[in-house]
């Protein structure tokens, strides 16, 4: 169990971009922050985010453009989607997802969704 929870905390190496990208629009899952300054907005996002316990992986370009390509052809992913199936896969562990066609791929694949 130990195991499956430190793999969750794994992502791709887009992360830091995803998570930067929050910064201008001021805005948190499930929180709107609008109301506060620019800066205080940024800076509560950037401790936000800086204190999840989250390991970003490298991206990996030899493997994104075979393995991950072939995956994402074979379930019609996009690459960046087909890149998390892959992590989840190589590190066997559940895979958190809202979007169908992904959770589809991952059944395909044997991956099963997390479950809190």
């Amino acid at each position: 169990m130990e195991r499956a929870d430190a793999a969750h905390r794994r992502q791709m190496g887009g992360l830091p971009t995803e998570a930067v990208d929050l910064l201008p629009r001021g805005r948190l899952p499930g929180r709107l922050l609008k109301k506060q300054p620019a800066r205080a907005r940024t800076a509560r996002i950037r401790d936000h985010v800086l204190g999840l316990p989250i390991e970003v992986m490298p991206d990996q370009m030899g493997r994104i453009m075979t393995e991950v390509l072939a995956l994402a052809r074979q379930h019609g992913l996009t690459v960046y989607d087909a890149s998390y199936l892959d992590l989840a896969m190589r590190e066997g562990v559940p895979r958190a997802s809202l979007d169908t066609g992904l959770v589809a791929a991952a059944e395909r694949v044997g991956v099963p969704l997390f479950a809190p």
